[in-house]
């Protein structure tokens, strides 16, 4: 079912004659602010009215009065939501970490990114940096490593709903265990102002042919 735009207002009259509804409602057909239909009685416009507003495609349904203002206002749209893709969510290892050029997008459905440019978005690619946490806690793992060094300069907003991080190169890290990497995009850096868990969550396996680990091998006596 469509969803259609629409107005109502409604009010109490003391002043209607005895058998009358004292209430008007109206609403108006989306693309055509003339076409109105409505249900009235004679009602006096100096009392309280009470409207009620909602409109698809935005955020909020709102319910005022003409005396006192808004007084609730809530969520309608469909919640925000984040799916990340990317190399580094193809069975990524700690070479490509270690090797750097791994690549996240990160892409929101009914949310976008906050405008682009030095005194918005910008300020915000170090936050959603910050958002990428692994559930593990090495010494050299991603927290201390790759959450710490990476460059904002490698957060992108490619589009009014995708950002792509290309991660540096970290030859200090290093691990003894999968990490469970999981992103949350920080609601400073969205319109909707609501943080976003993104799924699904990517791991990066240990990698036992790190060039390290074959020079020690071979020096085996």
């Amino acid at each position: 079912m469509a969803a259609v735009a629409a107005s109502f207002t409604i009010w109490s009259n003391r002043h209607a004659q005895k058998g009358g509804q004292g209430l008007y409602a109206n609403y108006a057909t989306p693309g055509n602010q003339n076409d109105a239909h409505n249900r009235h009685s004679n009602a006096d416009a100096r009392f309280p009215k009470l409207y009620l507003d909602f409109e698809p495609g935005y955020r909020h349904t709102r319910i005022w009065t003409n005396q006192l203002g808004p007084y609730l206002d809530w969520l309608t749209a469909p919640a925000a939501s984040a799916e990340i893709t990317g190399t580094i969510t193809a069975s990524a290892t700690e070479v490509g970490v270690v090797a750097g050029g791994l690549t996240l997008i990160i892409t929101l459905t009914n949310d976008t990114w906050v405008a682009a440019g030095g005194a918005s978005f910008d300020l915000q690619r170090q936050n959603i940096i910050n958002g990428v946490t692994s559930a593990q806690g090495e010494a050299l793992g991603w927290n201390l490593v790759p959450k710490v060094l990476q460059g904002v300069a490698g957060v992108i907003r490619t589009s009014d709903t995708v950002v792509t991080i290309t991660w540096d190169a970290f030859p200090t890290y290093d691990i003894t265990a999968q990490e469970v990497i999981t992103v949350t995009v920080p609601g400073t850096a969205v319109v909707g102002t609501l943080a976003i868990v993104a799924v699904p969550n990517f791991t990066i396996d240990v990698a036992s042919g790190l060039p390290g680990s074959l020079m020690l091998l071979g020096c085996g006596t």
